[in-house]
Protein backbone atom coordinates (compact mmCIF):
# COMPACT_ATOMS: atom_id res chain seq x y z
CA UNK A 1 0.00 0.00 0.00
CA UNK A 2 1.52 3.10 -1.08
CA UNK A 3 1.54 6.49 1.23
CA UNK A 4 -1.22 7.88 -0.86
CA UNK A 5 -3.72 4.81 -0.43
CA UNK A 6 -2.77 4.87 3.35
CA UNK A 7 -3.38 8.17 3.85
CA UNK A 8 -6.90 8.26 1.86
CA UNK A 9 -7.93 4.78 3.87
CA UNK A 10 -6.66 6.82 7.36
CA UNK A 11 -7.56 10.31 6.49
CA UNK A 12 -8.55 13.45 8.00
CA UNK A 13 -12.15 14.05 7.13
CA UNK A 14 -11.65 17.43 6.34
CA UNK A 15 -8.28 19.41 4.87
CA UNK A 16 -7.15 20.64 8.15
CA UNK A 17 -6.79 17.99 10.09
CA UNK A 18 -9.23 16.87 13.17
CA UNK A 19 -10.06 18.91 16.32
CA UNK A 20 -7.40 17.79 18.95
CA UNK A 21 -4.46 15.29 18.92
CA UNK A 22 -5.99 12.77 20.73
CA UNK A 23 -8.15 12.30 17.76
CA UNK A 24 -5.33 12.72 15.00
CA UNK A 25 -4.03 10.27 16.91
CA UNK A 26 -6.90 7.84 16.31
CA UNK A 27 -7.06 8.33 12.74
CA UNK A 28 -3.70 8.37 11.69
CA UNK A 29 -2.32 5.94 14.54
CA UNK A 30 1.15 4.72 13.72
CA UNK A 31 1.57 7.42 10.59
CA UNK A 32 1.14 10.36 12.95
CA UNK A 33 5.06 10.86 12.35
CA UNK A 34 4.45 11.41 8.84
CA UNK A 35 1.61 14.33 9.42
CA UNK A 36 3.08 16.00 11.75
CA UNK A 37 3.84 19.78 11.41
CA UNK A 38 7.75 20.03 12.34
CA UNK A 39 7.98 23.57 11.41
CA UNK A 40 6.93 24.51 14.58
CA UNK A 41 9.81 26.65 16.76
CA UNK A 42 8.13 25.13 19.61
CA UNK A 43 9.53 21.71 18.43
CA UNK A 44 13.18 22.40 19.25
CA UNK A 45 12.72 25.20 22.08
CA UNK A 46 10.63 22.06 23.83
CA UNK A 47 13.60 19.90 23.34
CA UNK A 48 16.23 22.25 24.84
CA UNK A 49 18.15 20.54 27.86
CA UNK A 50 17.06 24.26 30.11
CA UNK A 51 13.27 23.66 29.48
CA UNK A 52 11.57 21.56 31.92
CA UNK A 53 8.24 23.49 32.25
CA UNK A 54 5.61 24.14 29.26
CA UNK A 55 2.76 26.27 29.84
CA UNK A 56 0.30 26.73 27.19
CA UNK A 57 -3.57 27.32 27.16
CA UNK A 58 -5.76 24.33 25.92
CA UNK A 59 -5.81 24.10 22.36
CA UNK A 60 -2.43 25.50 21.84
CA UNK A 61 -0.23 22.17 21.31
CA UNK A 62 0.52 20.69 24.60
CA UNK A 63 -0.39 16.84 24.14
CA UNK A 64 1.36 17.11 20.38
CA UNK A 65 4.54 18.20 21.69
CA UNK A 66 4.30 15.38 24.03
CA UNK A 67 3.81 13.11 20.52
CA UNK A 68 6.47 14.84 19.24
CA UNK A 69 8.94 13.44 21.50
CA UNK A 70 8.45 9.80 20.36
CA UNK A 71 9.84 10.47 17.18
CA UNK A 72 12.38 13.78 17.62
CA UNK A 73 15.73 13.56 15.96
CA UNK A 74 17.58 15.64 18.13
CA UNK A 75 18.41 13.11 20.59
CA UNK A 76 19.92 9.87 18.74
CA UNK A 77 18.63 6.68 20.57
CA UNK A 78 16.38 8.54 23.08
CA UNK A 79 13.54 6.66 25.32
CA UNK A 80 10.51 8.47 25.51
CA UNK A 81 7.46 8.19 27.88
CA UNK A 82 4.53 10.48 27.92
CA UNK A 83 2.24 10.15 31.31
CA UNK A 84 -1.08 11.48 30.63
CA UNK A 85 -2.95 9.60 33.03
CA UNK A 86 -5.58 11.57 35.09
CA UNK A 87 -5.98 8.53 37.40
CA UNK A 88 -2.51 9.09 38.81
CA UNK A 89 -3.74 12.78 39.74
CA UNK A 90 -6.89 11.35 40.96
CA UNK A 91 -4.79 9.36 43.50
CA UNK A 92 -2.95 11.61 44.88
CA UNK A 93 -6.07 14.20 45.07
CA UNK A 94 -8.22 12.05 46.86
CA UNK A 95 -5.74 10.50 49.36
CA UNK A 96 -4.05 14.24 50.34
CA UNK A 97 -7.50 15.99 49.71
CA UNK A 98 -7.52 16.04 54.03
CA UNK A 99 -4.18 16.83 54.50
CA UNK A 100 -2.87 18.10 58.06
CA UNK A 101 -0.58 20.07 57.34
CA UNK A 102 0.07 23.64 58.64
CA UNK A 103 1.79 24.48 55.66
CA UNK A 104 1.15 24.42 52.45
CA UNK A 105 5.18 24.43 51.58
CA UNK A 106 5.18 20.93 53.71
CA UNK A 107 2.38 19.58 51.69
CA UNK A 108 4.38 20.74 48.56
CA UNK A 109 7.22 19.50 49.63
CA UNK A 110 6.07 16.14 50.63
CA UNK A 111 4.09 15.18 47.41
CA UNK A 112 7.42 16.38 45.41
CA UNK A 113 9.02 13.27 47.22
CA UNK A 114 6.48 10.86 45.89
CA UNK A 115 6.49 12.53 42.20
CA UNK A 116 10.10 11.59 42.76
CA UNK A 117 10.13 8.42 43.79
CA UNK A 118 7.75 7.44 41.07
CA UNK A 119 9.39 9.02 38.03
CA UNK A 120 12.33 7.12 39.61
CA UNK A 121 10.81 4.09 39.22
CA UNK A 122 9.22 4.72 35.92
CA UNK A 123 13.14 5.09 34.69
CA UNK A 124 14.34 2.37 36.53
CA UNK A 125 11.25 0.09 34.70
CA UNK A 126 12.86 0.99 30.99
CA UNK A 127 16.51 0.33 32.11
CA UNK A 128 16.29 -2.36 34.09
CA UNK A 129 16.98 -4.79 31.55
CA UNK A 130 20.37 -3.18 30.95
CA UNK A 131 21.55 -4.05 34.71
CA UNK A 132 21.15 -5.97 37.37
CA UNK A 133 21.29 -2.86 39.91
CA UNK A 134 18.59 -1.49 37.80
CA UNK A 135 16.22 -4.30 38.21
CA UNK A 136 16.95 -4.76 42.46
CA UNK A 137 15.12 -0.99 42.05
CA UNK A 138 12.73 -1.26 39.40
CA UNK A 139 9.01 -1.99 41.03
CA UNK A 140 8.43 -3.90 37.55
CA UNK A 141 10.06 -5.65 34.90
CA UNK A 142 7.12 -6.11 32.33
CA UNK A 143 7.78 -4.30 29.57
CA UNK A 144 5.04 -4.87 27.77
CA UNK A 145 3.15 -2.67 30.65
CA UNK A 146 2.27 0.98 29.58
CA UNK A 147 4.35 3.68 31.97
CA UNK A 148 1.41 5.45 32.68
CA UNK A 149 -0.08 2.24 33.66
CA UNK A 150 3.31 1.64 35.87
CA UNK A 151 3.57 5.11 37.50
CA UNK A 152 -0.35 4.80 38.18
CA UNK A 153 0.10 1.10 40.18
CA UNK A 154 3.77 3.13 41.85
CA UNK A 155 1.58 6.12 42.72
CA UNK A 156 -1.12 3.87 43.87
CA UNK A 157 1.41 1.21 46.06
CA UNK A 158 3.10 4.95 47.54
CA UNK A 159 -0.05 6.49 48.79
CA UNK A 160 -0.94 2.99 50.43
CA UNK A 161 2.49 2.67 52.22
CA UNK A 162 3.59 6.44 52.98
CA UNK A 163 0.47 8.57 53.05
CA UNK A 164 -1.48 8.29 56.05
CA UNK A 165 -4.72 8.80 57.27
CA UNK A 166 -4.87 12.42 57.69
CA UNK A 167 -3.05 12.65 54.30
CA UNK A 168 0.61 13.24 55.42
CA UNK A 169 3.45 11.82 53.69
CA UNK A 170 5.69 9.34 56.11
CA UNK A 171 9.42 10.35 57.01
CA UNK A 172 10.61 6.34 55.53
CA UNK A 173 9.63 7.57 52.11
CA UNK A 174 12.57 10.15 52.65
CA UNK A 175 14.44 6.94 53.89
CA UNK A 176 13.61 5.18 50.81
CA UNK A 177 14.58 7.54 48.28
CA UNK A 178 18.02 7.76 50.32
CA UNK A 179 18.52 4.11 49.99
CA UNK A 180 21.42 2.33 49.29
CA UNK A 181 19.44 0.66 46.43
CA UNK A 182 17.75 3.30 45.04
CA UNK A 183 21.04 5.44 45.22
CA UNK A 184 23.23 3.04 43.21
CA UNK A 185 20.37 2.14 40.76
CA UNK A 186 20.54 6.29 39.62
CA UNK A 187 24.16 6.04 39.38
CA UNK A 188 24.20 3.14 37.56
CA UNK A 189 20.80 4.12 34.92
CA UNK A 190 22.93 7.64 34.75
CA UNK A 191 26.02 5.68 32.45
CA UNK A 192 23.18 4.59 29.94
CA UNK A 193 21.01 7.81 29.90
CA UNK A 194 24.42 9.61 28.33
CA UNK A 195 24.22 7.36 25.70
CA UNK A 196 20.34 6.42 25.48
CA UNK A 197 18.49 9.85 26.83
CA UNK A 198 15.44 9.93 28.45
CA UNK A 199 12.24 12.28 28.00
CA UNK A 200 9.81 12.01 30.60
CA UNK A 201 6.70 14.12 29.30
CA UNK A 202 3.74 14.68 32.01
CA UNK A 203 0.98 16.17 31.27
CA UNK A 204 -1.43 17.73 34.06
CA UNK A 205 -5.37 19.19 33.58
CA UNK A 206 -6.70 20.82 31.70
CA UNK A 207 -9.20 22.31 34.03
CA UNK A 208 -8.92 23.71 36.89
CA UNK A 209 -10.08 24.54 40.52
CA UNK A 210 -7.68 27.08 42.01
CA UNK A 211 -9.67 26.76 45.22
CA UNK A 212 -9.42 23.24 45.44
CA UNK A 213 -5.99 22.93 47.69
CA UNK A 214 -5.09 19.49 46.62
CA UNK A 215 -4.79 19.85 43.28
CA UNK A 216 -2.72 23.04 43.54
CA UNK A 217 -0.08 20.98 45.86
CA UNK A 218 0.17 18.48 43.43
CA UNK A 219 0.83 20.50 40.49
CA UNK A 220 2.78 22.56 42.42
CA UNK A 221 4.96 19.98 43.86
CA UNK A 222 4.88 18.23 40.05
CA UNK A 223 6.43 21.35 38.80
CA UNK A 224 9.27 21.55 41.92
CA UNK A 225 10.33 18.22 40.85
CA UNK A 226 10.82 19.06 37.28
CA UNK A 227 12.98 21.88 37.96
CA UNK A 228 14.95 19.67 40.36
CA UNK A 229 15.80 16.51 37.84
CA UNK A 230 16.51 19.46 35.62
CA UNK A 231 19.29 20.95 37.81
CA UNK A 232 20.58 17.43 38.65
CA UNK A 233 20.02 15.54 35.54
CA UNK A 234 19.76 17.34 32.24
CA UNK A 235 23.24 17.37 31.55
CA UNK A 236 23.45 13.57 31.69
CA UNK A 237 20.34 12.32 29.70
CA UNK A 238 17.37 13.09 31.52
CA UNK A 239 14.94 15.31 30.70
CA UNK A 240 11.60 15.53 32.63
CA UNK A 241 8.90 17.90 31.00
CA UNK A 242 5.84 19.17 32.70
CA UNK A 243 2.67 20.61 30.78
CA UNK A 244 1.15 22.99 33.06
CA UNK A 245 -2.23 25.07 31.94
CA UNK A 246 -1.69 28.44 31.10
CA UNK A 247 -5.31 29.14 32.93
CA UNK A 248 -3.83 28.31 36.13
CA UNK A 249 -0.14 28.98 35.74
CA UNK A 250 -0.39 32.40 36.99
CA UNK A 251 -2.07 31.50 39.93
CA UNK A 252 0.15 28.54 40.47
CA UNK A 253 3.35 30.61 39.89
CA UNK A 254 2.26 33.61 42.68
CA UNK A 255 0.35 31.96 45.13
CA UNK A 256 0.80 27.79 45.25
CA UNK A 257 4.95 28.09 45.11
CA UNK A 258 6.93 29.52 47.70
CA UNK A 259 9.80 30.67 45.58
CA UNK A 260 9.31 31.61 42.56
CA UNK A 261 12.60 31.96 41.03
CA UNK A 262 14.00 29.14 42.17
CA UNK A 263 11.39 26.68 40.72
CA UNK A 264 10.05 28.46 37.43
CA UNK A 265 13.11 29.15 35.42
CA UNK A 266 12.40 29.69 31.73
CA UNK A 267 9.24 28.38 31.04
CA UNK A 268 8.40 27.70 27.48
CA UNK A 269 5.07 29.67 26.86
CA UNK A 270 3.19 28.19 23.71
CA UNK A 271 2.42 31.67 22.19
CA UNK A 272 1.36 31.42 18.35
CA UNK A 273 2.14 34.19 16.56
CA UNK A 274 0.18 35.06 13.09
CA UNK A 275 3.08 33.68 10.88
CA UNK A 276 3.32 30.42 12.87
CA UNK A 277 -0.31 29.95 12.78
CA UNK A 278 -0.68 30.62 9.09
CA UNK A 279 2.69 28.30 8.08
CA UNK A 280 0.37 25.61 10.58
CA UNK A 281 -3.02 25.24 8.71
CA UNK A 282 -1.39 25.96 4.94
CA UNK A 283 0.82 22.98 5.47
CA UNK A 284 -1.95 21.18 6.66
CA UNK A 285 -3.93 21.87 3.61
CA UNK A 286 -0.95 21.35 1.39
CA UNK A 287 -0.52 18.07 2.95
CA UNK A 288 -3.82 17.06 2.75
CA UNK A 289 -4.02 18.04 -1.01
CA UNK A 290 -0.77 16.67 -2.07
CA UNK A 291 -1.94 13.62 -0.96
CA UNK A 292 -5.93 13.50 -2.28
CA UNK A 293 -4.20 14.48 -5.50
CA UNK A 294 -5.58 17.70 -5.49
CA UNK A 295 -2.77 20.20 -7.60
CA UNK A 296 -0.78 22.10 -5.84
CA UNK A 297 2.38 24.47 -6.02
CA UNK A 298 5.21 22.61 -6.84
CA UNK A 299 7.19 24.47 -4.05
CA UNK A 300 6.15 26.76 -1.43
CA UNK A 301 9.17 28.48 0.84
CA UNK A 302 7.27 27.79 4.32
CA UNK A 303 9.44 30.57 5.84
CA UNK A 304 8.10 33.31 3.44
CA UNK A 305 4.95 34.79 4.77
CA UNK A 306 4.00 36.50 1.77
CA UNK A 307 4.73 33.24 -0.34
CA UNK A 308 2.62 31.17 2.07
CA UNK A 309 0.01 33.38 1.53
CA UNK A 310 0.26 33.81 -2.56
CA UNK A 311 0.58 29.94 -2.88
CA UNK A 312 -1.23 28.27 -0.15
CA UNK A 313 -3.46 30.97 1.31
CA UNK A 314 -5.60 33.78 -1.37
CA UNK A 315 -6.02 31.25 -4.28
CA UNK A 316 -8.43 29.31 -2.01
CA UNK A 317 -9.95 32.05 0.72
CA UNK A 318 -9.28 35.34 -0.98
CA UNK A 319 -7.43 37.86 -0.27
CA UNK A 320 -10.77 40.20 1.38
CA UNK A 321 -13.38 39.19 3.40
CA UNK A 322 -16.69 41.14 3.02
CA UNK A 323 -17.41 41.29 7.62
CA UNK A 324 -21.11 41.33 8.84
CA UNK A 325 -21.64 45.27 8.66
CA UNK A 326 -20.53 45.24 4.89
CA UNK A 327 -16.99 46.15 5.31
CA UNK A 328 -13.83 44.65 3.39
CA UNK A 329 -10.91 43.14 5.32
CA UNK A 330 -7.91 41.18 4.42
CA UNK A 331 -8.93 37.73 5.00
CA UNK A 332 -6.51 35.78 6.97
CA UNK A 333 -6.66 38.42 9.77
CA UNK A 334 -10.52 38.46 9.40
CA UNK A 335 -10.63 34.47 10.22
CA UNK A 336 -7.29 35.04 12.58
CA UNK A 337 -9.00 37.19 15.45
CA UNK A 338 -12.10 35.29 15.25
CA UNK A 339 -9.50 32.63 17.26
CA UNK A 340 -7.45 33.21 20.81
CA UNK A 341 -4.38 32.56 18.37
CA UNK A 342 -5.01 28.81 19.45
CA UNK A 343 -4.28 25.93 16.78
CA UNK A 344 -6.94 24.61 17.52
CA UNK A 345 -9.16 26.91 17.24
CA UNK A 346 -7.76 27.86 13.78
CA UNK A 347 -8.27 24.46 12.59
CA UNK A 348 -11.71 24.04 13.40
CA UNK A 349 -13.27 27.54 12.11
CA UNK A 350 -11.29 26.43 8.99
CA UNK A 351 -12.87 23.14 8.54
CA UNK A 352 -16.02 24.72 9.61
CA UNK A 353 -15.53 26.75 6.17
CA UNK A 354 -14.66 23.41 4.30
CA UNK A 355 -17.74 21.46 5.52
CA UNK A 356 -19.62 24.54 3.89
CA UNK A 357 -18.46 24.29 0.50
CA UNK A 358 -18.96 20.55 0.65
CA UNK A 359 -22.50 20.93 0.91
CA UNK A 360 -22.38 24.05 -1.39
CA UNK A 361 -20.81 21.35 -4.05
CA UNK A 362 -17.70 24.25 -4.77
CA UNK A 363 -15.24 21.67 -2.33
CA UNK A 364 -11.87 24.07 -1.67
CA UNK A 365 -13.17 26.98 -2.97
CA UNK A 366 -13.54 28.41 0.30
CA UNK A 367 -14.17 32.07 -1.07
CA UNK A 368 -17.15 31.42 -3.27
CA UNK A 369 -19.26 30.58 0.12
CA UNK A 370 -20.00 33.69 2.55
CA UNK A 371 -17.30 33.04 5.20
CA UNK A 372 -18.40 35.69 7.35
CA UNK A 373 -21.74 33.43 8.12
CA UNK A 374 -19.84 30.73 8.64
CA UNK A 375 -17.12 32.40 11.16
CA UNK A 376 -19.93 33.66 12.97
CA UNK A 377 -21.60 30.59 13.38
CA UNK A 378 -18.12 28.58 14.67
CA UNK A 379 -17.32 31.17 16.70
Amino acid sequence: MNEIDTAVDLGFQYPFGEESCEHELAVLQDHYPEYFYEQSRFNEEALDPEIYLIVGRRGSGKTSLTQYFNFQKRFRNAHSIDVDEPEIYQSILQKIANSAYLSPDLAVNDVRKIWEYSIWSVIFNEYAHHDETIRNAAVFSDKKMKPARILTEIVNELLAKYVDQNGRVASELSEALASPVFAKAKEKVVEFTRSEPIIIAIDTFERYDRENVAMMTVTSSLIQCANNFNIGYSNKGIYVKAFVSAEIFPYIKESAISNTTKFIRHPLRLSWRPKDLIRLISWRFYRYMSVHKFPVPKKVDWDNFDEILEKMWYPYFGKKITNLRGRQEDSFPYILRHTQMRPRQLVILCNDIARETIRAGKYLSFKSIQINQIIEQGE
